[in-house]
């Protein structure tokens, strides 16, 4: 579904936000955010609470949208590219991560889509998972997960070059399924049964290992397939 689109259009955008904390499993940040925000939930203990708020502004040279008025059809635009809540449980053997809101993926030679389209992409709950975690080195998740696959994240706020490459374009953002994760010592590694690119078929395996050199380095190689 992301492995589509045209080469015909590009979008220059400047973004501008504010963020208010972030715990999901990325691999680089765009930000340095905040603690979230603990609440006690009775006998569901913990809970963290965080946000993220941006918009940007763009220009694009070759607009390709065909519904007059829209961001898609302007060469001069503005939107919101992430409003977001996270609320998440991270200790205990059942955990979850929930994330919901607005959002939108300026893309490198597309034409801009509004926010208000994107989030038909996954819904106004993008990320939602179960964590079943009996130790610190093996946990399993169960729900929409983020992808194993590719170098950059899905969302801006969580990018340095929030259009990203032309990789991008051949990325699952979120996948339906259910993945392990096991890690020891410098090695760490995840594997995934899934629905590759939302395409509700659970028919894709992925997986990720990750060799943790020191503070600033490490080695990782990711796979996907579809069966």
């Amino acid at each position: 579904m992301f492995a589509k689109r045209s080469l015909k259009k590009s979008t220059v955008p400047l973004a501008v936000g504010l963020a208010l904390g972030m715990a999901l499993p990325v691999s680089a940040s765009a930000l340095t955010l905040p603690s979230p925000y603990m609440v006690s939930a009775g006998p569901l203990g913990q809970i963290g609470v965080q946000g993220v708020v941006s918009g940007l502004g763009f220009y694009q040279d070759n607009p390709q949208g065909t519904v007059a008025g829209t961001l898609a059809s302007k060469h001069v635009g503005a939107d919101i590219s992430n409003g977001l809540v996270i609320v998440q449980k991270s200790s205990g053997l059942v955990q979850f991560t929930l994330e919901a809101g607005a959002y939108s993926f300026p893309t490198l030679a597309s034409g801009f889509t509004s926010a208000s389209q994107t989030v038909n992409d996954f819904g106004a709950l993008p990320v939602a998972y179960v964590t079943l975690a009996p130790s610190k080195a093996f946990s399993v998740e169960i729900g929409k997960l983020p992808t194993l696959i590719g170098a950059e994240d899905g969302f801006t706020f969580q990018n340095l070059n929030i259009e990203r490459g032309l990789l991008w374009d051949v990325e699952p953002i979120v996948s339906r399924g259910v993945q392990a994760n096991y890690s020891m010592g410098p090695l760490s590694a995840s594997l995934s049964w899934n629905d590759g690119y939302y395409s509700n078929r659970y028919n894709t395996v992925s997986g990720d290992l990750t060799w943790t050199i020191d503070g600033s380095n490490s080695l990782e190689f990711y796979a996907s397939g579809n069966l």
